[in-house]
């Protein structure tokens, strides 16, 4: 995700790295799927497909993008499918992200399933300030996370550009990891019934500034 000649996602490519616990890290837009197992999961280690995927919503807007898939082997996430779809309108600065995980199973399974948004507004991690309906916080050296419910912002405080993630379900967090940075998250942690799917929205936006960045968080009320 590129603006004004500057990435705006935070990413270890080409090769995985380090932030925090995690290793390897590769960051940018990451799907999670956990069942049982500890963040950020073992989907790094699974094979994935991809192709193009196009999508209709409920105005008759036309979303086209890419859809990657995984039916994961490892033990834990045995009797799972992973969908995620990245797409866009054309000219626009919103990204739509639809992660989608089928039980495959005949039994309940519980987990936990969304989007890690490793962000850098304007191009910098430095100084990142995130906010939420519930208020705004600096970069500190701890490491926490917080439920920001259909909206989060990050900005960066010296340019202003800033970085939406709105949902129109209530599992969006900040997510703070110390001296790598303030993030954006989206999470949820549903029982999905037997031969089943559940599936997690959020619209990323680029923006100028937090006051025009506030106006994007009406995408929360989008389908």
């Amino acid at each position: 995700l590129r603006a004004e000649g500057a990435e705006q996602l935070l990413s270890a490519f080409p090769k995985a790295g380090v932030l925090g616990w995690m290793s390897p890290w590769h960051g940018g837009l990451s799907p999670v799927l956990t069942a049982g197992g500890g963040f950020p999961g073992v989907l790094h280690t699974q094979r994935f497909e991809g192709r193009p995927s196009r999508s209709v919503d409920d105005r008759g807007l036309e979303w086209t993008g890419v859809r990657v898939s995984c039916t994961p082997e490892h033990e834990k996430l045995r009797g799972l499918r992973l969908e995620v779809d990245y797409l866009t309108l054309g000219g626009s600065p919103v990204l739509k992200v639809s992660v989608r995980v089928t039980n495959l199973e005949s039994v309940v399974r519980r987990v936990s399933t969304g989007l890690m948004a490793y962000v850098q507004p304007g191009g910098s991690r430095e100084k990142t300030i995130v906010s939420s309906e519930h208020g705004s916080h600096k970069t500190t050296p701890r490491n926490s996370q917080r439920h920001a419910g259909r909206w989060g912002i990050a900005t960066n405080p010296a340019s202003g550009t800033s970085i939406v993630l709105s949902s129109p379900s209530p599992d969006v967090g900040l997510f703070q990891a110390g001296p790598d940075g303030n993030h954006l998250m989206l999470f949820a942690y549903p029982h999905v019934p037997p031969e089943s799917s559940y599936e997690v929205t959020g619209f990323i936006a680029l923006t100028g500034t937090p006051e025009t960045a506030k106006g994007w968080t009406a995408l929360s009320g989008l389908a």
